[in-house]
């Protein structure tokens, strides 16, 4: 009796400890975008190959073929990718936010000539929103 009371005991103490919750469920693309969407009230729905979530406030709305993996997390994804994340040595086009043209060329040679900051990057027939730290 005693030991499987102490085995409850430390089962729920354990699973306890471990348990978090979660601010932000995120969905990231085959392309490696990544959207997320607070979990607080959060009803997930399916429909025609559509994935819909809400929570209430906010909605988004998924191809389910575009899903490469969701996720519960405690940081809400911007959509900003890290440059280096990118093909280095594929050509790329870098606008600034304002959409001016500021760099083109090998992407390893034109992030030398950034500045901190935002940039979007077109490469490959698809655009990044990118970070220069």
């Amino acid at each position: 009796m005693k030991r499987t009371t102490f085995t409850m005991l430390l089962t729920t103490a354990v699973l306890t400890s471990q348990a978090e919750d979660y601010k932000y469920l995120t969905f990231e693309k085959t392309d490696g975008t990544q959207q997320s969407i607070t979990a607080v009230g959060l009803t997930i729905s399916y429909s025609n190959q559509t994935l819909t979530a809400t929570n209430g406030t906010e909605t988004l709305t998924l191809s389910v073929a575009d899903l490469s993996r969701m996720f519960f997390t405690n940081d809400s994804a911007t959509g900003i990718s890290d440059l280096s994340t990118l093909e280095q040595d594929g050509d790329a086009t870098v606008y600034s936010l304002n959409g001016q043209q500021v760099a083109q060329g090998r992407l390893s040679d034109v992030k030398a000539l950034l500045r901190k900051g935002i940039y979007v990057v077109k490469q490959n027939g698809k655009s990044y929103k990118v970070q220069i730290r």
